[in-house]
Formats: structure tokens, sequence, C-alpha cells
């Protein structure tokens, strides 16, 4: 192992203190690497506020330490040498992320370049501290495995509650299931129990970051996002940026319904209404990897969440005039699809003309968004600036 790569894993290394060893031009093309797949060095050039100089000495330092590897020579239609791309190398470190939810862990190991290479779940007897930071430990070993990676390559770990931020230092309210991990640091308790770097985020900004460096955020920069699982969540990107906000809760975009007039538009109110029907799932996890779509509850479900979803989505529009609302979280594409339809936007139109609205679509991000999300935070901390 070389010594700049175990000085990134070294859990001595506080993420704000291993951030320094890679310099900000450097994490500059590392994002714009990570975000187009490969590129010629004349291509850097252009996209890059940096000299055909500095574009190459920053290459061969970087593939020096691993991080990039040179493929084949693509030729741009001039005369001359092809250019060589460089890319990603994947097998440089690999990151975790967990999904802490009201009652289960999920788990997602990716590689430098942002692949998924195993992903696993798992239910606790109980959501309690001990039980779960035991699951936790469990799990990243099995993803270890699965994933037939060195552990020595892992640098960190991403962790996507459900809750909101109180402070900056990883404290979230979550639900009462999760009372252990109430208005405690979860990023030095879980940093403790497993015995690596933590970063902690709120799931729905987590499965938004997925969204922005695995999903449509490779074509669009500006977007919202509606996470729907248990509870309702959400994220924005601005510029290809996760908006995070002042006290970190940008994008809880539930927070514009009147609790008492407006179906909160989540999964467990759709469980619920299965049970009037005779189906029980014993949590929302289970009712998903079951999903019927000739379930009759769906339409219910259907009618009760679409108001609440279009003054969502009204607001949302008006406010930031994103180019897409995107549905994301749980929600099955089936079910999304059905949904999308229904959900209006409430506007005047002046001389029958609409203003310009947001696109709604469904999530692009394969798999569990929420701890893949998790898992590209340290390196979206670490090592790509765009993000």
């Amino acid at each position: 192992m070389t010594a700049f790569r175990e000085a990134l894993i070294n859990p001595r290394f506080l993420p704000e203190k291993s951030r320094d060893l890679i310099s900000e031009s450097e994490r500059l093309m590392l994002g714009l690497i990570f975000q187009c797949g490969t590129l010629t060095q004349a291509e850097l050039t252009a996209e890059l506020p940096l000299s055909q100089q500095s574009i190459s000495r920053m290459t061969t330092a970087l593939e020096s330490r691993g991080m990039l590897k040179r493929g084949a020579r693509r030729s741009n239609g001039r005369r001359g040498q092809p250019s060589g791309e460089v890319g990603l190398d994947p097998d440089f470190a690999y990151s975790i992320g967990l999904s802490l939810r009201a009652d289960s862990l999920s788990g997602t190991i990716v590689d430098f370049a942002g692949n998924a290479r195993a992903s696993s779940s798992v239910q606790p007897d109980q959501m309690s501290r001990v039980a779960v930071l035991d699951c936790a430990r469990s799990l990243l070993s099995e993803l270890t495995k699965t994933a037939s990676v060195d552990s020595a390559k892992i640098f960190g770990v991403g962790l996507a509650t459900t809750g909101f931020r109180v402070k900056q230092n990883a404290q979230f309210n979550p639900p009462p299931s999760l009372e252990d991990f109430a208005l405690i640091d979860l990023e030095a308790v879980f940093a403790q129990a497993l015995n690596l770097p933590v970063w902690a985020e709120n799931d729905g900004k987590a499965a938004t970051l997925a969204e922005i460096m695995n999903g449509v955020g490779r074509n669009c920069s500006d977007f919202a996002y509606f996470y729907i699982a248990t509870g309702v969540g959400g994220g924005f990107a601005m510029d290809g940026k996760l908006v995070t906000g002042k006290h970190g809760n940008a994008g809880e975009f539930v927070g514009i319904l009147p609790i008492d007039d407006y179906a909160f538009p989540n999964l467990e109110l759709l469980r619920n209404m299965l049970v009037e029907d005779g189906l029980h799932f014993a949590n929302v996890n289970e009712m998903v990897q079951n999903y019927d779509e000739e379930w009759p509850a769906i339409g219910r479900w259907i009618q009760t969440v679409s108001p609440s979803l279009s003054l969502m989505a009204s607001a949302t529009a008006a406010i930031l005039d994103t180019e897409l609302i995107v549905l994301g979280g749980m929600i099955p594409r089936d079910l999304a699809q059905r949904l999308i339809p229904e959900i209006g936007f409430f506007d005047i139109n002046r001389r029958a003309v609409q203003r310009p609205r947001a696109q709604i679509v469904y999530k692009q991000c394969h798999g569990d968004a929420t701890s893949t999300g998790a898992a590209l935070l340290p390196l979206s901390h670490k090592f790509f600036t765009y993000c």
C-alpha cells in the first residue's frame, strides 16, 4: 500500500484533514472525470480552467498515486497522434454506505468510480444502538466479502439516516423508533464502532447525491428530488451541486404541506391501506419487495396523495424553477409512473401562455438510492469538488 493511500484510509485522519491530501485542482479534475467517465487530456484542458502543462503534470501525478489509469487512444479528427484517454481506476479505493431507516439497515459498497459492487440489508431484532451497531459491523464484513474487496482499501463510510438535522455536527431528529440515535453525534458514534471515518447525512439528501453523481445529474444540473419511503423528504441540486442550506435541511419539501389538511405522501400510508384490504407487511421495505401492481389500494393511495404532491411540486417549481422533479426513494417504478400524470401544477395561464414547468420523472440511479448516496458521501467530500 502506498503512503498516500494509507494516509487516505487511516481512521486517525479526520475528514477535514484528509481533504488536504489532494489539491483543489486535482479534486476538480477527478470530479470532471467521474462525471464524464473517460476524457482525453485535450478535453480536460478545454473543460478545466488550467493550462495544458498543469493538466499533463496532474494527470501523471494522479496516475502515479493509482487514482487514474490510461485507456485507449482516441482520434479527434485532426492530424497528429490520437489523444490518450484517462479515467478513474475503480480499484483505487472503496467506500461503504449505510442507510439507517426507521425499521432496518441497508448497505452498499462502491468503488472509486462510483460503481455499486454489492448491496445488502438486515433487519435488527430491535433498533437499539447496540443492535444496530452490531449489524453495521456485520454488514461491512459481508459487503467486503461479497464484493471481493481488500478491506484495507475501504477509506470511509457514509451514513444516511431519516430525520432532519438539528446541528452541523451530525445530530439528527429521527422518528421514535430510532430513539437511541436521536440528537447524538452519529459520525462519532459510528466511527468509533466501525473504526473508519464516517460522514452522516439525511436520507433524502443522500439519495439526491446519488442522483447527482449516478443518475439524472449526469445530464441535468438543476433538479429537485422527492424522497418517498416510510416518510417523505428530499433534496435539490443547483449547478450540479447538492444544496444543504444554512441548517443542513434544504429540500424538506414536505414542510410545504399544512399538517392537518394534506396527507403525507409516503409509502407507510400505502402499507396501512393494504392492511385495510387484508394484506399485512411487517414494514415498508417488505411491502416494496413484494410490490404487486394489481393491488386495489394503489388507486386509493394515488388519489389520496396526489393533492399533496401537486402542492409540493407547484411550490417547488415556482420557487426553485428546476428543470426536473425526480420521484425517488423507495417508490417502485410502476407506482411512480402511475402517480406522475396525477400530479398537477397550480398556475395562472395569462394570455393563454403557461409558465415553463419542471418535468416530473422517475429516478435514474439504480439499486438502493439511499445507501448508494451514502457510499458516495466520502467520495464527494474527499475527492470530487464538483459535487
